[in-house]
């Protein structure tokens, strides 16, 4: 009888704190519910974290992650190469024009996710940026017009 009580407090207690991580989860901007996110292009996951619509023509080039966490916090980065370069410079307000500061923390955070040199941003190459900062969270655009390529730079805290 011991057993069967402390096994029914235990899921209790498991389901309540389950309940108030969704909760929680839910007014967070850059948060989206995993069963959402299934079998979505990553264009659309963007968007709901977000707000930004990128055109859904493109290859994925490269993927990775700084893995699994609880809250679904930490580094994303996906190369995306696109048939066509006007679609991606009429979808945002880009900058043109280098900025030092910009590739330098860019080339900081593709270090520590040891990211290979030839699946990252040449910025010697014309190139067009964006970025956006929610909270303490971070995206980071950059596209290369000579390689119809968007490299996206995500840090999520």
């Amino acid at each position: 009888m011991g057993r069967l009580r402390t096994f029914l407090l235990s899921s209790i207690l498991l389901v309540i704190v389950l309940i108030a991580v969704i909760i929680y989860n839910q007014n967070k901007p850059y948060t989206a519910i995993i069963y959402n996110q299934l079998n979505k292009p990553y264009t659309a996951i963007i968007n709901s974290n977000w707000s930004i619509k990128l055109p859904k023509s493109y290859k994925t080039i490269y993927s990775t992650d700084s893995g699994a966490s609880f809250n679904g916090d930490g580094k994303r980065y996906h190369v995306f190469e696109y048939r066509n370069k006007e679609d991606v410079n009429l979808s945002l307000r880009w900058e043109d024009g280098t900025n030092e500061s910009i590739e330098s923390a860019i080339n900081v955070t593709l270090n520590e996710m040891h990211i290979t040199k030839e699946n990252m941003p040449d910025f010697k190459e014309k190139y067009r940026h964006y970025i956006i900062q929610k909270d303490f969270s971070e995206i980071d655009l950059i596209f290369v017009p000579g390689t119809k390529r968007l490299y996206v730079i995500e840090n999520i805290q």
